[in-house]
């Protein structure tokens, strides 16, 4: 299972705007308007995105992602 706090750690270090977890690819960051894998860290599945959202997410932006499978923070 990919590691969120490292993802996390990783998008700091690098000055990234955003991060993306998507079902059946590699996380992405975005620095300097330019999309980047993560290294080293493979396509998630769905049960992975899914915890990782469990852990970010408030309970009402949970039930959105619950319907609409995405999430913005």
């Amino acid at each position: 299972m990919a590691d969120l706090d490292a993802i996390l750690a990783g998008a700091v270090t690098v000055g990234a705007s955003d991060i993306y977890l998507m079902e059946g690819t590699s996380p992405a960051v975005k620095v300097d308007g330019v999309l980047r894998p993560v290294p080293d860290v493979p396509p998630l599945d769905w049960s992975e995105v899914e915890a990782m959202a469990a852990r970010l997410l408030s309970p009402a932006q949970r039930q959105a992602f619950g319907s609409t499978g995405e999430a913005n923070l």
